[in-house]
């Protein structure tokens, strides 16, 4: 069968390549023949740009803005580099997005279309000018003819207003399957469609531990570290990583989600591509992270971690910990970490509970169309 995934794959962002990464190689373990649909417009795309000016940015903050792009350039370009040349290798994809457009989406030809995982269903532009639920991710523009199924899809800060669920009520009318990553997003969509909704594992977490260390082997660590994975900006968790760091005798290693000129020194990686990031993950002593990606990979490599410092966007962590049972590793930002060992074999046992009815899911959804 031929199936095409529509997704946020081009973010500079590491958990954005490894979830679709994931369920790209999920699908051809099972003999389909998949493709991504590079579906990327310039407003999605200028975002990501090394030199690029938010647009309500203006006077000395536009100077002091330019300023700053100017010093990050030469790392943020070195990561966006090694991030195309993981989405050639792995993902068959060129240098230059495909399609730009909902319109120029009307001629695919596919059996089925996988939406998702990740946040597919948030506003992602920074303009004025495309401030909505970007309609492609919600079925628009690729005929209706096609399987449509929402895998593991999720919106991120879920604050929509009543123009926003007049919109999500008729969208949804265009997937033959739908499932959410969080348990907070479907208990949101269940009023406003018939369709029944399932609750189904990130794509990352369809895949076991051996399959990521194939690709988490990028080194081997001379030193012992504690990692910090900071995505959003959080004082709190650099100071728990710091300290944990100083209790275990270890170094510190903070990977942040952007690139930052005004940390420089090795303690601080920050052109890192997606397995570089995993291979950290893999052999740290401990990990400090505010992701859900930086949870998820430590759970799937049974590291000592904890999450914290993620504000709004706690429900993702949140609905996986409780799930498995570790809710106490997402801690506030004034809590001390945890210092009880995790059960990584009890853990293992109901992450396969989780695992094995969403890979059952998606592959019924495939076959049967509605």
């Amino acid at each position: 069968m031929r199936i095409g995934i529509l997704t946020y794959h081009r973010a500079l962002n590491y958990g954005a390549f490894l979830q679709v990464f994931a369920l790209k190689s999920f699908l051809e373990a099972h003999h389909h023949n998949v493709d991504i649909i590079d579906y990327w417009p310039d407003e999605h795309a200028c975002a990501y740009e090394p030199l690029f000016i938010d647009p309500a940015v203006n006077g000395i903050n536009r100077i002091k803005q330019t300023i700053y792009n100017l010093l990050r350039y030469p790392k943020y370009k070195k990561r966006i580099s090694k991030m195309n040349a993981l989405r050639a290798k792995y993902l068959s994809l060129p240098a230059i997005p495909q399609f730009k457009k909902g319109q120029d989406l009307a001629h695919l030809e596919y059996d089925c279309v996988i939406y998702g995982s990740d946040q597919i269903w948030w506003r992602h532009s920074p303009f004025p000018t495309y401030p909505g639920l970007d309609p492609v991710f919600w079925g628009e523009y690729i005929p209706s003819s096609y399987n449509k199924i929402a895998y593991a899809a999720s919106m991120g800060r879920m604050d929509i207003d009543e123009q926003d669920k007049d919109f999500i009520k008729k969208a949804l009318l265009h997937f033959n399957h739908i499932s959410v990553r969080e348990e907070s997003l479907r208990q949101l969509l269940r009023p406003l469609t018939s369709k029944s909704i399932r609750t189904t594992v990130d794509p990352t977490l369809l895949m076991g531990s051996d399959f990521w260390k194939k690709y988490a082997d990028s080194f081997i660590p001379k030193e012992k570290y504690v990692l910090l994975y900071h995505l959003n900006p959080s004082p709190a968790a650099e100071q728990q990583a710091r300290k944990k760091a100083q209790e275990l005798n270890c170094c510190y290693i903070e990977i942040t989600g952007a690139v930052n000129p005004l940390k420089t020194g090795r303690e601080y990686v920050q052109t890192a591509d997606a397995f570089e990031f995993i291979t950290y993950i893999r052999y740290a002593e401990y990990v400090v992270t505010t992701s859900f990606h930086g949870t998820a990979f430590s759970i799937i490599f049974e590291k000592p971690f904890c999450a914290l410092g993620l504000g709004k966007n706690a429900s993702r962590v949140s609905s996986l910990l409780s799930q498995l049972q570790l809710s106490q590793y997402l801690i506030d930002d004034n809590s001390e970490l945890p210092t009880d060992t995790i059960n990584y074999q009890t853990v293992k046992q109901l992450l396969q509970q989780l695992t094995n009815p969403s890979q059952k899911f998606l592959l019924d959804a495939i076959k049967d169309k509605e």
